[in-house]
Order: C-alpha cells, then sequence, then structure tokens
C-alpha cells in the first residue's frame, strides 16, 4: 500500500464530506414565496380559542370548569373583536391591502373570521344552553336575565 501525498488526502477527505453534505436525493428546497406554506395569524388564534371551545364540549370535564371555559371563550373573542378585527377594518378603511405571508387581504381575513366564529359561536350556544345550563339547574343553579330577575334576586 502507497503512502498518500497531505494535499491527496485533504482533498480526498473533503470530496467524501461535499458528497455526505448534499446527497442526490434531497428533497427541492421549499418555495419561500409560496403562501400555502404559511398559517394566518388571526386564523391561527381561532383555531387555538377552537380548543378552548372544545374543552368546554368535553363531558369528562368538570361543569363548572366547562362554563369556565366558555366564559373564556368568550372573552377571547371579544377581545380579539376590539383589537384585531378593528384594525383589519381600519386597514380597510384606510385602503391598505396589507397582505402577510399567506397572502390573505384584509377582506378576506374578515370573511374567514365571520365564517369561523359563526361556527364556534353554534356550538357554544348548543353546548351551553342544551348541556350546561340543564345541568346546572339539576344542581340547583339557574341563570336568568335580569328582567326576569325579582327584586330580591337583583
Amino acid at each position: 500500500m502507497s503512502a498518500m501525498d497531505p494535499t491527496e488526502a485533504g482533498a480526498a477527505a473533503t470530496g467524501a464530506i461535499e458528497q455526505a453534505a448534499a446527497p442526490s436525493d434531497a428533497p427541492p428546497a421549499p418555495d419561500l414565496e409560496d403562501s400555502s406554506l404559511y398559517f394566518n395569524r388571526e386564523l391561527s388564534w381561532l383555531d387555538f380559542n377552537d380548543r378552548v371551545l372544545q374543552l368546554a364540549e368535553d363531558t369528562s370535564v368538570a361543569l363548572l370548569e366547562r362554563v369556565t371555559f366558555c366564559a373564556i371563550w368568550e372573552s377571547n373573542v371579544d377581545e380579539f373583536f376590539m383589537v384585531r378585527v378593528a384594525n383589519l377594518h381600519d386597514q380597510l378603511e384606510a385602503g391598505v391591502d396589507a397582505r402577510g405571508a399567506d397572502g390573505l387581504s384584509p377582506n378576506a381575513q374578515i370573511d374567514a373570521i365571520h365564517e369561523l366564529v359563526r361556527g364556534q359561536r353554534e356550538r357554544l350556544t348548543r353546548c351551553f344552553e342544551h348541556e350546561l345550563r340543564p345541568a346546572l339547574a339539576e344542581h340547583g343553579i339557574r341563570i336568568i336575565s335580569p328582567q326576569r330577575a325579582n327584586a330580591e334576586e337583583r
């Protein structure tokens, strides 16, 4: 076996490293301009709030915890509309068509938000009115409107 010249050994080692670093079967680099690679900030937040709603719908969760999750969902949506949706409306009024990496216009975001929240609201109402309110009543807890409350209850 003949001894290798140090420069030949270095070149051979470098070639081996280059081959290992760039395999021929590597997937192509993603197109970072592709809007389908990105989540919309507002819609992603609504997905998070949907997980809160799922806890309210989960019958394995204690009754009062489920009621608490309904209240958390409601509070979150109130703040979401006061801040984030209001900001989108401000953009529309100012004629700003700022789009994030997801490519959605402010108008498209508002439409998607209303559709998602409408569906979530229907689920919340169904859960509260058909499951939680009757279960609370079974435990002697009544939720009534101020108009239906008598003087002592007010």
